[in-house]
Formats: C-alpha cells, sequence, structure tokens
C-alpha cells in the first residue's frame, strides 16, 4: 500500500514542480528560486553547509564546468535525487526527496528495505560518469576517517530552496555507516562572465 501511495504523491509532486514550477505556488510551497547557471562557491558552501555540520563524514561538492554537465544532468538524472550506493555489496538505492525520508533512513538503520526502492543502475552510473567527466570538486569537508558501508549521492542546486533540502537532513544526521557524502550542485562554478 505504502508504494502505491509513494508512488502516487512522487508523481503528483514532479508533475507538479516540472510543469508548474515557474509559478508562484511552487516558488512559494517548496522555496525554489530563479535557476542561476553560474554560482559562486562561496554562495554554494553556505547553502550546502547544514550537511556537512551534521556530519563527521568527508563531504565533497562538485559543480559543473560548463552547460553540457548541467545538461547531460538534467537528461539522465532526476534533480532533485538522493542516492545510497552501499559499497560493501553495490547496490544501489535511491530516495524520494519529497517523502519522508527520516522514515525511510531509520527503515535502512533496521535492515528494512521493503519499502526503499533500488535506483536505476544505468541513471547512478551516468551520474558518476558525469561527475568524472564534467564536474570540479569545489569544496571538501573533513576525511575519511573508516571505511563505512554507504556513499551518499544528493543530486540539487542552490535555487531549489531551503525545503527540500531540509528533507534530505536526515541523511547526514539519521543514517549510520555513512563513509562519504557527495554533493553534486547543477550549476557552473563562479562567476557569469560579462559580456
Amino acid at each position: 500500500m505504502r508504494m502505491n501511495k509513494t508512488h502516487t504523491k512522487t508523481l503528483i509532486v514532479l508533475s507538479f514542480v516540472f510543469l508548474a514550477s515557474c509559478t508562484p505556488i511552487a516558488k512559494i510551497i517548496y522555496g525554489i528560486k530563479d535557476f542561476e547557471t553560474y554560482v559562486p562557491n562561496d554562495k554554494r558552501v553556505e547553502y550546502y553547509k547544514p550537511y556537512f555540520e551534521t556530519t563527521d563524514n568527508k563531504v565533497n561538492i562538485y559543480a559543473f564546468k560548463n552547460w553540457q554537465g548541467i545538461q547531460a544532468t538534467s537528461d539522465s538524472v532526476g534533480i532533485p535525487s538522493v542516492f545510497l550506493h552501499n559499497i560493501l555489496n553495490d547496490s544501489v538505492y535511491v530516495l524520494n526527496c519529497h517523502e519522508d525520508m527520516l522514515y525511510d533512513i531509520e527503515e535502512i538503520n533496521k535492515n528494512n528495505f521493503k519499502d526503499i526502492l533500488l535506483a536505476n543502475k544505468k541513471e547512478f552510473i551516468n551520474l558518476k560518469n558525469i561527475i568524472d567527466t564534467s564536474a570540479v570538486l569545489t569544496y571538501t569537508e573533513k576525511e575519511i576517517r573508516k571505511i563505512n558501508k554507504w556513499k551518499v549521492y544528493i543530486v540539487n542546486a542552490t535555487f531549489m530552496g531551503k525545503t527540500l533540502r531540509k528533507k534530505a537532513l536526515p541523511v547526514t544526521n539519521t543514517l549510520k555507516g555513512v563513509e562519504e557524502l557527495i554533493i553534486v550542485d547543477v550549476s557552473i562554478d563562479g562567476e557569469k562572465p560579462k559580456n
């Protein structure tokens, strides 16, 4: 029952966001701002600060070198997305940013994956390839202190606002066994060039 409800809610929310994200209503509900292609690193770090303030694990923040990286990400990976990569058995799960992530994380901590969706492996591999070829590491906080179970990939953007960012915080402060948090910010690193 939860899966059907989850899919229905997700479909409604995603339809609303993608079809009406330019409307003031969507901007108010989610705190979505106007899309910014170029984001200076200090603004990016400030936006993602709650993630690395709530974890003792390594945090890497990536942005893109050019527009092609943004386009490749939006074509092949949902934005926002949270992938949990179990590095012990190479399984990958995806969490819905519009659902109750705290509930999902608590279930994962209990080793109950019944309601947790396996990620589309192709989508996850595409994300890793995009990071390798089109992204630039803009910030690192802390170091890996011990080998753990999870590498967490968060695909987000500073224009998405605080509501969706807040929904993903349980990944950093509740999920047990996180080795590294990898944030992919859908923007180009730096200031907009002057024409």
